[in-house]
């Protein structure tokens, strides 16, 4: 097209036709601008494709972290759960049958026990080194930026005061009701062993009783916590996969 152009320009030209040669010449243009507007087009759109395959890689790793913290914190859940009942599977012993047995001193021993917060965020580290605008949907990345930033960090604090809570206060008040601690019995599932020095009398020790209720009520909490982030994980996954359906 644009050597029929040049032809036509060097027929006027040559004809001194200068009406003609102008017309030929802005046609020239004219084609060489809708060149250059295809080509940034096409461009723009390229670009536009690697933005989106980028944007859904990142929430799809989000999302594999998702299920995995999912799976974790209702593991610690479980956890406390089983805490809880053996806390009250020992009150109900020591108050009804206060005899001592290696089962209940396996008990007594699990009791110290505390979770440790484990929820992989490598996908929204990732998020924020690519930047946060590549998620464009503003009400999304608002959403995940809050959870990892805000109730993430609530567990993880809620978490370390329950280990400080039992490294500083329950252990150190548990541990007088107990002569000795021994190494457990691995064939038969025990951990630790404590001995209590008069299990008899922590049938009528109300203080005995007061330190475990306490213990069952920052489990309860903990259970409380877990159970809240575990249903905004599940939540913000479903919204992810309705936006990843309306892009695709």
């Amino acid at each position: 097209m644009i050597r029929f152009f040049r032809t036509l320009r060097q027929q006027a030209l040559s004809g001194n036709r200068l009406g003609r040669y102008l017309l030929y010449a802005a046609g020239e243009i004219t084609l060489v601008v809708i060149g250059i507007l295809i080509a940034l087009q096409v461009n723009n759109w390229n670009e536009s494709q690697k933005e989106l395959a980028l944007e859904k890689e990142v929430l799809a790793e989000i999302m594999g972290d998702l299920d995995s913290g999912v799976a974790s914190l209702e593991n610690d859940l479980r956890i406390n759960q089983n805490l809880i009942t053996l806390a009250d599977e020992i009150q109900e012993q020591v108050l009804q049958n206060p005899t001592y047995t290696d089962t209940i001193g396996a008990k007594f021993g699990t009791l110290n026990f505390s979770t440790t917060l484990s929820i992989n965020t490598s996908g929204y580290d990732n998020l924020k080194n690519i930047g946060l605008g590549v998620v464009r949907n503003d009400s999304l990345r608002k959403t995940i930026t809050e959870f990892y930033e805000n109730d993430v960090d609530f567990l993880r604090k809620g978490e370390e005061t329950d280990r400080q809570f039992i490294k500083e206060y329950f252990a150190p008040e548990y541990l007088i009701y107990f002569e000795s601690v021994e190494a457990g019995k691995p064939a038969l599932g025990f951990g630790a062993i404590y001995r209590p020095l008069d299990i008899g009398r922590m049938k009528t020790d109300k203080a005995f009783h007061r330190l475990l209720g306490l213990y069952k009520r920052t489990k309860q909490e903990a259970i409380y916590n877990l159970n809240l982030t575990i249903g905004k994980m599940q939540e913000l996954k479903v919204r992810m996969e309705v936006y990843l359906s309306e892009i695709d």
